[in-house]
């Protein structure tokens, strides 16, 4: 499962932080920090767009927030559903 990396505003109490999120994609990673944080975050990069951030800003990571596989959220529902899915399509 991919991780993204959650940052926090500077003017905020998490501003020395980022916060590991192992979901599916990055709609679902970001539903989680909504969950977890409310609108009280920054920015959602993946792996690759975070690469050396933590140290070059000395960010501390916060304990990871992981979807079990058994959770909704591990197995989001596609945007537009499967004409063949829809009753009477």
């Amino acid at each position: 499962m991919p991780t993204f990396y959650l940052t926090f505003a500077y003017s905020g109490p998490r501003r020395s932080n980022y916060q590991q999120i192992e979901a599916p994609d990055r709609a679902t990673a970001r539903e989680m920090a909504y969950k977890e944080y409310g609108p009280s975050w920054a920015f959602l990069y993946s792996e690759e767009e975070f690469a050396d951030q933590a140290r070059r800003y000395g960010l501390v990571a916060l304990p990871d927030i992981l979807v079990h596989e058994s959770h909704p959220l591990a197995h989001p529902a596609p945007l537009i559903p499967d004409p063949a899915d829809v009753e009477g399509g």
